[in-house]
């Protein structure tokens, strides 16, 4: 039986150098653009409202979110980023994320143009950059995207790995798992995927040696992980449901987004694509066994990342085709996901916390108290908004001694009168019952 050698193609002629390198840049360049397109648009939610409040209140602020221990490699990230909370606007922070998702276009491009050529490149890259589910994490201050970005620097250094044998590029390979091992701790579900892909490129066996010795060197980087997590991750999940047995074409769906179903088609109809494509049921499957045995993380955005494998998966395809139909498919690709991406990116705040504070902060001194209506939404708007505002937060359930505004009053309020903001808002006045 014959190895299955999936790391390797013909050289290109040196004439290929131009749409060699344009398939990989101009779905950067796109990722680039979709990724600021309306960036500052929305305000921060609330798990942004937490990655600001860890950066702009120094290294207090940062330590005080031990209890989110798993998210502490990513806030060191936007916080050093952010040069200890010094630029903390909407954008800024957001700013990481847009690079990740960048890195993941550029290094799934990058990918398949090593395994398959240009054609291959620009349709994985144009799958990525255009790909509205993982666009909307270049507008989230959180570590999804650059857990793409980072999946996709290891899927890239693994390929490479199989024809490129010097030892800087394994060493960047164990460090790529490092890096998403703190950042992404779920990003590790790609692990059996590489020794799948691994395995039919006939690269497992040869280099177990060095699968050994690299197991050894992320000890301390799994250690961390696995304390960070044990220390409060299994408590973040808590709320996260356990998949039914049933569930598990869900999560390819959700990898793939709006195209998965087209993307899976495309895969089947390569043997390359097809070896690529049990890579990423590989993934669902560990995503789906660890959340039926453990902490769950059997939810979109926890998979949604792995988007590149997908794109690859899906990109053989295109060695097959002439330049026209490459063109018409590039052209359908973008003629389903742009429309969408850009409504997505483009959309209006909905977000009601900033234009809560900001209105507080306008009234007068005695009517800037608030009670909270979540779970520190309000103060952390606060410190992010309007910082030098003196406006008193009551946690939620207490009712301060004097008028207060409240998005949720409750029986013990006296309602003096309700304010409708432009975000559609409401908020009420009340005073307190005697």
């Amino acid at each position: 039986m014959s190895t299955i050698r999936v790391g390797q193609q013909k050289p290109e002629p040196a004439t290929r150098f131009a749409p060699r390198f344009l398939s990989v840049l101009l779905p950067m360049i796109a990722a680039l653009v979709f990724g600021l397109l309306g960036i500052g648009q929305r305000s921060l939610w609330y798990d942004e409202l937490q990655t600001s409040d860890a950066v702009i209140n120094g290294l207090d602020g940062l330590f005080f979110h031990i209890w989110e221990a798993p998210l502490l490699p990513y806030y060191s990230i936007v916080f050093l980023w952010s040069l200890g909370g010094e630029f903390s606007s909407d954008t800024w922070i957001r700013i990481p994320s847009v690079i990740g998702f960048v890195i993941a276009s550029g290094m799934s491009s990058a990918t398949a143009l090593r395994l398959a050529g240009w054609k291959a490149a620009a349709v994985a890259g144009t799958v990525v950059a255009t790909s509205s589910s993982l666009a909307w994490f270049a507008h989230d201050a959180r570590p999804y995207a650059i857990g793409a970005g980072l999946i996709s620097i290891s899927m890239y250094l693994l390929v490479r790995s199989w024809t490129d044998d010097r030892l800087i590029v394994w060493i960047l390979y164990i460090g790529s798992w490092a890096a998403v091992l703190l950042v992404y701790p779920i990003g590790l579900a790609a692990l059996p995927a590489h020794l799948w892909l691994s395995h039919t490129n006939g690269a497992l066996l040869t280099r177990v040696g060095r699968w050994a010795w690299a197991a050894v060197a992320l000890i301390p980087f799994v250690g961390l992980g696995a304390f960070l997590f044990v220390k409060s991750g299994e408590r973040m999940h808590a709320w996260v449901p356990t998949p039914a047995v049933g569930d598990f074409f869900e999560g390819v769906w959700w990898i793939g987004g709006t195209i998965a179903v087209a993307l899976a088609i495309m895969a089947l109809l390569s043997k390359r694509g097809r070896i690529w494509l049990v890579g990423v049921l590989l993934v669902v499957l560990s995503t789906w066994l660890v959340s039926r045995v453990g902490a769950s993380f059997w939810l979109s955005r926890s998979l949604i990342p792995f988007l590149g494998l997908f794109a690859v998966a899906a990109s053989f395809v295109a060695q097959r085709l002439s330049a026209m139909a490459l063109g018409a498919l590039l052209g359908l690709l973008c003629l389903v996901q742009i429309g969408p991406l850009i409504e997505q990116q483009t959309r209006d705040d909905d977000r009601p916390w900033k234009g809560i504070v900001e209105f507080v902060a306008e009234q007068d001194a005695d009517q800037r108290s608030i009670v909270n209506s979540g779970w520190g939404e309000i103060g952390f708007a606060t410190r992010q908004y309007v910082p030098d505002a003196e406006i008193d937060v009551y946690t939620w359930g207490t009712v301060p001694p004097m008028n207060y505004w409240t998005m949720e009053p409750d029986s013990r309020c006296n309602r003096l009168g309700e304010v409708t903001l432009e975000n559609g808002t409401t908020l009420t006045q009340c005073r307190p019952l005697r």
